[in-house]
């Protein structure tokens, strides 16, 4: 009765045994059994435990009673009882299985493995042993183990198909597609029109190049239950996250195919392509959503997504507004809107949509990353301190939003607990990254390119006019053609832009891979047969270092880009030199690639003409500035400018900026230096974007430059020196905190590198009453640093040769 499932009559059988013999100890576990059955199973432990203390070695009741403690989440108690039932009895092999279940949930995969596999020899015919066994190959993608696995168990228990099907899958992910459809047909056959079994056998065609029979096979599924696309653009999703992204977008297009004139299926399927990083398919898809339905505001905020990953600001914000005129409510847009308008200079509309997008009654957490962005661009501390303590607001975002965090918790990251936070906040996201890559088929390196020489490839969005192209610039104009070759991935496509077409030009291949998800763009690269990867962006704009988890190449690091940890441990390296290295241990997952002197290069910057005199002869004060970009300003930082400005009368200080024709930028400066008592009459600014002048012929108009912190100047400091300003810097622990100190001291200005608040204030007011001094520095900076290795490409590119080379041989790469 109770194996039927009849489990009234089973209790009355049970009970009336025991009214014949009430210290029956099988009746008193059975019925504990059907007490945990039936939901109950604090009942189930009474019962079982009342069992097993007349009965001590029934091992049908540990192990029972270890299932219902494994089932409330007690593992200690259940691997407990499941260990004393394993010693004896005909349950041994149930009991050691169940164990090995248990230690699979630990994530001990070689321990459950090894338990299963005991339970097998104990009982060789034992169906839950070779059904986990199966699974746990499947799950850790040992196909032909698994194969082995589920043909052994679906010849004991051959009426289950769900492991029919799971043994098709891994014959699938084997090559042996034709196989795999085979065993979909025989599911489908026992089964009837079950969706999910369909689904596989329409994959099986769709990678066997079948379009019109996977065709077929959807339109028929679809005009029997049209509902059913949501569910099929489901599993298309799932087919890219196992790295077969071309098949599901052709299972999407199908889809579309067949729901012609379905706004709601193309916007869905929009979003599917934008998710998918294919966003040229994603913008086509959403445009004709919009023209099926003008009035769908979900297809205009998607558009608008899909532009702005595109770098087509304008557009985003076009669509946006076309979500938004349609639902004055979709806090989505709103929060997509400022995003874009940020990008293309409108901070003062984007603030505005900030604060909107606060004050919605749907404000949720997920919309944290563009309001950081937004209120450190535009240096709201109001709006920042509205958002409450950024390091709790970050441990309840999900895992995959805090990579668009990172760079602005650089600013954050001051003190050495705050940098202890972000560590951990790193390595949450790259446990989440690995797991996520874990899914997707293995990827081994390819060693060795065949042609003799080093193949270095160079990941990046940023190969265009950009910081980060000067200082590879040096590199790729010198490096040895007979000994290295140097290969390019590009995210983003610059046309026009003379500094890519410049690089196209010095490298031996060039590739965009745009439109393409991080797996996808591993592949490209370990198909290059690259020995060496750098990634140039970590976490900034255009980031492509989730595609380092798949290990494309046998060495990988990071360099230039992202003054942090990427966390990841696919990464092996951080190119850093002596002065950026952080002064404690933890701060970094990778190893430092310490380099003898600069870990950058400049080579030779623009030859901008430095005035004659001070900016202090023509204006009767000392002017202080900074170049820095506007998101690195803080509160502490801004307080103590205005404690040197406090103490030099007369002085004033002077920001160039593009930001700064923005009215919100510009009143929320200047409202912070008045907190600290520094009137509104001594901040000036420049929108250094007006006309068509060099930035560094503003340096023309700074005396002593200020450096931010903690993310302090990196490009703006060099730029200040090669102009003849001194920078007075902060210097920290952190890799962040020590990139300006870097420069400065490769040029031996150590006297203008700070380690506390109180000496970065005497040290610039000092600075200040020694005109000579700033007189002296003004003429003679820019020999100091052409003389250093900040400019010395013929040195750089020698060291970093010699770096490549050692790392190749220490990794047997030649």
């Amino acid at each position: 009765m109770h194996q039927s499932g009849d489990l009234d009559k089973a209790e009355k059988l049970y009970r009336k045994v025991l009214k014949s013999a009430p210290r029956n100890a099988d009746a008193i576990q059975l019925l504990g059994v059907i007490a945990h059955q039936r939901g109950d199973s604090g009942e189930a432990v009474s019962l079982l435990t009342r069992a097993i203390e007349i009965e001590p070695t029934n091992a049908s009741a540990h192990n029972n009673l270890g299932g219902v403690f494994s089932a409330i989440g007690e593992d200690a108690k259940a691997a407990e009882h499941f260990a004393k039932a394993a010693g004896t009895g005909a349950v041994s092999a149930d009991a050691l299985t169940n164990l090995g279940v248990l230690r699979r949930k630990a994530g001990d995969f070689p321990g459950a493995m090894a338990l299963f596999e005991d339970a097998r020899r104990k009982d060789p015919q034992s169906r839950a042993a070779l059904r986990e066994i199966a699974s746990l190959h499947l799950s850790l993608r040992n196909y032909p183990e698994a194969e082995e696995a589920f043909k052994a168990y679906i010849a004991l228990a051959p009426e289950d198909l769900l492991a029919l099907n799971n043994l098709g899958y891994v014959i699938q992910q084997q090559g042996r597609f034709g196989e795999a459809e085979a065993c979909f047909q025989k599911v489908l056959q026992s089964a009837g029109n079950i969706p999910e079994f369909g689904y596989n056998l329409r994959v099986a065609k769709i990678l066997q190049g079948q379009m019109d029979e996977a065709e077929a096979l959807l339109r028929a599924e679809l005009e029997a239950d049209p509902a059913l696309w949501i569910a099929e653009a489901g599993l298309a999703m799932n087919l890219a996250a196992r790295g077969h992204a071309d098949r599901a977008a052709e299972m999407l297009r199908l889809i579309l195919k067949i729901l012609p004139d379905n706004a709601d299926a193309w916007t869905d399927i929009g979003l599917c392509f934008v998710n998918m990083k294919k966003i040229s398919d994603a913008i086509e898809v959403l445009q004709r959503a919009i023209e099926i339905n003008p009035d769908q505001s979900i297809a205009h905020n998607a558009l608008g997504c899909a532009y702005t990953l595109a770098n087509y600001p304008s557009l985003a914000i076009t669509a946006f507004r076309g979500a938004i005129e349609r639902n004055p409510d979709f806090i989505e847009a709103y929060s997509n809107i400022l995003r874009a308008l940020r990008a293309n200079g409108e901070w003062d509309q984007a603030n505005m949509y900030g604060h909107l997008t606060l004050a919605h009654p749907s404000y949720k957490q997920k919309f944290l990353p563009n309001l950081v962005q937004l209120f450190r661009g535009t240096c709201d501390f109001e709006g920042l301190d509205k958002l409450g303590d950024i390091w709790e607001q970050c441990n309840q975002l999900p895992d995959d939003y805090l990579p668009t965090m990172f760079l602005d918790l650089l600013v954050f990251a001051r003190t050495h607990e705050e940098v202890e936070k972000f560590v951990g906040l790193v390595k949450r996201w790259t446990t989440f990254a690995e797991k996520r890559a874990a899914m997707y088929p293995a990827m081994e390196p390819a060693v060795g390119s065949g042609s003799g020489k080093i193949r270095v490839g160079i990941l990046s969005s940023d190969l265009r006019t950009h910081s980060v192209a000067r200082f590879l610039t040096p590199l790729l104009k010198g490096y040895d053609r007979e000994r290295f070759e140097f290969y390019c991935y590009m995210s983003l496509r610059a046309l026009g832009d003379p500094i890519q077409e410049m690089i196209k030009a010095k490298v031996d291949r060039f590739t965009f891979v745009d439109n393409k998800n991080g797996w996808e763009i591993a592949k490209v690269i370990r198909d290059d047969r690259i020995d060496i990867l750098f990634d140039l962006n970590g976490f900034t704009e255009g980031t492509m270092v989730d595609a380092l988890a798949f290990r494309p190449a046998p060495v990988q690091a990071s360099w230039l880009g992202y003054p942090f940890t990427c966390g990841l441990s696919a990464i092996d390296y951080v190119v850093m030199d002596r002065f950026v290295l952080p002064q404690r241990e933890g701060y970094l997952v990778e190893e430092p690639i310490v380099m003898p002197d600069a870990w950058v290069c400049f080579g030779n910057f623009a030859k901008v003409e430095i005035a004659g005199g001070l900016p202090l002869d023509r204006n009767g004060c000392i002017t202080f500035g900074t170049q820095n970009n506007p998101y690195k300003y803080t509160p502490h930082m801004i307080g103590n400018w205005a404690r040197v400005l406090k103490r030099v009368p007369n002085s004033r200080f002077l920001i160039v900026r593009p930001e700064t024709h923005s009215s919100i930028v510009c009143r929320n400066i200047v409202r912070q230096f008045e907190l600290h008592g520094v009137g509104a009459d001594r901040i000036f600014t420049i929108d250094n974007r007006q006309d068509k002048q060099s930035h560094l012929t503003y340096y023309n108009e700074i005396d002593i430059s200020l450096d931010t912190f903690p993310l302090t100047g990196g490009t703006t400091t060099c730029e200040a020196t090669w102009m003849g300003v001194p920078v007075v810097s902060l210097v920290g622990e952190s890799f962040h905190q020590r990139i300006s100190y870097s420069a400065l001291m490769h040029c031996g200005l150590e006297e203008l590198c700070t380690f506390d608040d109180e000496s970065f204030v005497d040290r610039a007011v000092a600075l200040a009453g020694r005109t000579e001094k700033v007189r002296e520095l003004r003429h003679g900076l820019r020999e100091i640093m052409s003389a250093s290795p900040l400019c010395d490409s013929d040195r750089f590119v020698h060291q970093f040769q010699e770096m490549l080379e050692q790392v190749a041989r220490h990794h047997n790469l030649r």
